[in-house]
């Protein structure tokens, strides 16, 4: 598996099950996306997996961003890990 930018199509498409791969943090937590289109500004809603019993909700953007700012790099932002040379 290879890490790769986040791009809704390809999230949509794990999600769905018809792709191989997986949403997760910058800093590796498991996001399973729950909401395509929750407002205009961080339309993404989904719940990272901490383990242990412990999970939260968090929203992004369209890009899988943590932060409206599109020059702002955060841990909690998605990336996808897809199987490689699969991008």
């Amino acid at each position: 598996m290879i890490e790769i930018k986040f791009d809704e199509g390809i999230a949509r498409e794990i999600t769905a099950g018809v792709r191989l791969g997986n949403i997760k943090t910058r800093d590796g937590f498991k996001v399973d996306i729950i909401h395509w289109n929750v407002r205009p500004s961080f339309p993404l809603a989904g719940i990272v997996r901490l383990g242990d019993d412990c999970d939260y909700v968090r929203q992004w953007t369209r890009e899988g961003k943590s932060d409206i700012r599109p020059y702002v790099t955060m841990n909690s932002d998605l990336v996808l890990e897809v199987e490689g040379g699969e991008v």
